[in-house]
């Protein structure tokens, strides 16, 4: 099976996000249902080099130092 790296699948990455956020919210006791526009257009131009694993990592960071309901930018890495 090929699959293509993440950045060849841009389309996934607003799916794979919502998954996260789902599935990590009871990890981290905290309830994160969305990311703001520009914050979701920012992961979606990055490359994802580490792919999923960096996509499901960098959601968790944000998570934990998310003050409301909602990810915004800075709650991203500046990268």
């Amino acid at each position: 099976i090929v699959l293509p790296p993440l950045r060849a699948r841009r389309e996934d990455i607003p799916h794979l996000i919502g998954h996260f956020l789902r599935r990590l919210g009871a990890d981290v006791g905290r309830s994160v249902s969305r990311v703001a526009p520009d914050a979701l257009d920012r992961l979606v131009q990055y490359d994802w080099p580490g792919n999923v694993r960096e996509v499901e990592n960098v959601i968790h960071r944000a998570m934990l130092s998310c003050r409301g309901d909602q990810i915004t930018l800075s709650e991203l890495p500046p990268a």
